[in-house]
Formats: C-alpha cells, sequence, structure tokens
C-alpha cells in the first residue's frame, strides 16, 4: 500500500502533481513546496516503499516502484499529471516515464542521472546502524551519537526527520526499513532501466554544488530525454528544494 498525503488546489479543475522523495525521506519532506504549489495544483505527496507510512516490499528494482506508481496514478484517476521525483524517487519517475508515458503530461527530475552511483551513502548506513533506540529518551541522543559519521548538520537533521516515537511501546523507531535499504543498495544505486526516448517535456533541476548530476550527464540525458530542460539552483546541493526553495519554486513554476 502506497500511504499519500494530499494538498489541494481551491483552483477548479487543478492540475495534479504527484511527488515522489528520495532515499531515507519522505512525503513529508516535500510538504513545504506542496503548500505553494496548491495555489494552481492538486500535490499527492508518496512515501515510497520501505518508506514513511508505506507498506514494505521484499523486492527492489526501477521496474517494480515504477508499476506500483503507475497503479498508484491509475486507481486514482490521475492521469495526465506532473510527476515529480528526487534523487531515488527521480530514478523511479524517470522509469515511469519510460514504461508509462501514457500517465504524465511533464517530468520533473531532481538532482540525479539515470545513471549508476557509487555507494555514497555508507556511513549514513553505519550511523543508523551504530545507535541503539532501545536505550535513547530523547531525539538529541540520536543526533549525538550519528555525529560522529555523519559531521553534516544539514544531513543529520534530514535524517532525524525520520525517527518518530511510538506511542504504543515509547520507544523511538525509523521511518524507513534501513536494514532492507542496506541490503538492496547495489539495485538502488542502479541506473533505471531505459531502453528507448522520451518525448515527454522533461525539467533536470541540478543542485549547483552537488555532484550528483555532472556536466558529462548532459549527453546521456539529451539522448534519453528529447525534449529536456535543466535549470541550475545557485548555492545550492543535493536538496535544492530545501536549501534554496524560493529560487526552486521559481524554476518549477516556470516549467509548469
Amino acid at each position: 500500500m502506497i500511504h499519500y498525503s494530499l494538498l489541494k488546489s481551491d483552483k477548479t479543475n487543478a492540475q495534479n502533481i504527484v511527488i515522489l522523495h528520495g532515499l531515507l525521506g519522505s512525503g513529508d519532506n516535500w510538504k513545504s513546496i506542496a503548500k505553494t504549489l496548491t495555489q494552481t495544483h492538486n500535490v499527492y505527496c508518496l512515501d515510497l516503499p520501505n518508506h514513511g507510512l508505506s507498506t514494505s516490499l521484499e523486492q527492489f528494482d526501477y521496474p517494480i516502484l515504477a508499476q506500483l506508481i503507475a497503479t498508484f496514478i491509475t486507481d486514482y484517476q490521475l492521469e495526465g499529471c506532473v510527476l515529480l521525483g528526487h534523487s531515488m524517487g527521480g530514478k523511479v519517475a524517470m522509469q515511469l516515464a519510460h514504461n508509462h508515458n501514457e500517465l504524465i503530461s511533464k517530468l520533473i527530475v531532481v538532482d540525479i542521472a539515470p545513471k549508476f552511483y557509487k555507494n555514497s551513502h555508507q556511513s549514513i548506513f553505519e550511523a543508523i546502524k551504530s545507535v541503539d533506540l532501545t536505550n535513547i529518551k530523547q531525539r538529541r541522543e540520536v543526533d549525538k551519537q550519528m555525529s560522529t559519521l555523519i559531521p553534516e548538520v544539514g544531513i543529520r537533521a534530514f535524517i532525524l526527520k525520520s525517527l518518530f516515537k511510538n506511542k504504543e511501546t515509547g520507544l523511538f523507531e525509523w521511518m524507513f526499513n534501513w536494514q532492507f535499504l542496506i541490503n538492496q543498495y547495489e539495485k538502488i544505486a542502479d541506473s533505471p532501466k531505459l531502453t528507448s526516448t522520451i518525448n515527454i517535456p522533461t525539467l533536470f533541476i541540478k543542485g549547483e554544488t552537488s555532484d550528483y548530476l555532472q556536466a558529462d550527464d548532459q549527453s546521456l540525458i539529451k539522448s534519453l530525454f528529447s525534449d529536456s530542460k535543466a535549470r541550475l539552483i545557485l548555492g545550492a546541493g543535493h536538496w535544492p528544494h530545501v536549501e534554496k526553495q524560493e529560487m526552486f519554486l521559481k524554476e518549477l513554476k516556470r516549467f509548469l
């Protein structure tokens, strides 16, 4: 089951946007952006499987995830929607646009390319594994324990968004299935399976200081996305929608 939150527009016949978050995130990460977009659109913020409140999968690959989101779109009669994906969610979005282009009117891919990425999350997973949540009383204890392996405050703050206290047990828990994600990391790092050109209008957004999108990715992107353009968010890293929200929204609205 795919969990989602819907932020509805007051505008009659508003177009729909479906948003897919990145690895270790959730749909809640996009609530601030979604609220602004409701001026013109209905916004569906989804939790991908093994994240947030969505159910877990026993298998992972991009065609499987793309089919799940395609089914969600058809079940909720969202055909013709705009699809936006960040990082891992961007790979899912690209795969869906390839497999079910009839469901999507526009595609937005945030700070990811359709390629394999070497393991860049090892220290993050090691930090998560190192925390014994059974002995945690306050969130700041988790932050402190992870700080040795994750010195970046912003990254720790992002991960801690998925930490919650179970009301029944009184214990802290992660909203992502980190053991599954570690086991499936090679498939997460893999490229989506794109074997033909995608003709949907597509916007790639890159954070200036992020190394996820490189100049030499342009030829690959152009070969796969015939109607694509790219925009750079100055001063932003891998999370431009958080780090430079105003600039990000400006580019988003221009494309929409």
